[in-house]
């Protein structure tokens, strides 16, 4: 059985007239030559003609289809590495933050240990204490700084609540200081180390748990 395409196909009879495949003569005209092709399996078929200009014409729209393809994978996976590069520089902006809080935060709870939770004096320097290494005031800056450019304002909110009360204990501490200078010596207690012992180490809980979570749902 032929298929439709091939039943539309026509070839010269011996006669040299136009003869269709199911033999009947339809003109006396002379047969154009038609280039033909064999299939895998020996049918005979057309060869399709492409015009040269039509062929420039495609070949241009597929050079062009490509270039702009390329153009925009280019850009999506500089658009990807720029996202990735800032994640890292936030990543490495919050872990700077957590530091400085760490240690300033140590220090509030070293110098209220120093002051309250000890039976001695505590303006006797000659009595054992812990060990303090007091870090320079700008640290708090610093990391206002880093909140500021890669922070977000639950956690800069977060931070500013921290720092109050490291400044709320440093106030009491001059306090007591002063006190003990040009007048009476305060007598403390543990007691006295309140609220600001429980609510800085609270405050500095909450500021790395938000800034782990928001440095886990970046990445």
């Amino acid at each position: 059985m032929f298929s439709r395409h091939e039943k539309t196909r026509w070839r010269v009879g011996s006669a040299g007239r136009l003869l269709s495949l199911s033999g009947h003569r339809t003109s006396h005209a002379r047969a154009v030559p038609v280039p033909l092709g064999r299939s895998q399996y020996g049918m005979v078929y057309p060869v399709t003609m492409v015009d040269p200009g039509w062929a420039a014409v495609l070949a241009s729209f597929v050079s062009l289809v490509l270039g702009g393809a390329g153009i925009w994978l280019s850009r999506v996976d500089t658009r990807r590495t720029m996202r990735r590069d800032d994640t890292r520089r936030r990543a490495e902006a919050y872990v700077e933050v957590l530091r400085i809080v760490e240690t300033r935060g140590l220090v509030v709870q070293d110098q209220i240990w120093n002051f309250t939770d000890t039976e001695d004096p505590a303006w006797d320097i000659q009595v054992p204490r812990r060990k303090i290494s007091i870090p320079s005031r700008t640290d708090r800056a610093e990391a206002r700084a880093l909140l500021a450019a890669y922070g977000t304002p639950l956690t800069r909110d977060s931070f500013e609540a921290w720092l109050k009360v490291v400044d709320a204990w440093e106030s009491k501490m001059v306090d007591w200081q002063f006190a003990a200078q040009y007048a009476e010596r305060p007598e403390l207690s543990p007691v006295d180390g309140e609220p600001e012992r429980t609510a800085e180490q609270k405050a500095r809980s909450a500021l790395g748990v938000l800034i782990g979570k928001e440095v886990s749902a970046s990445s």
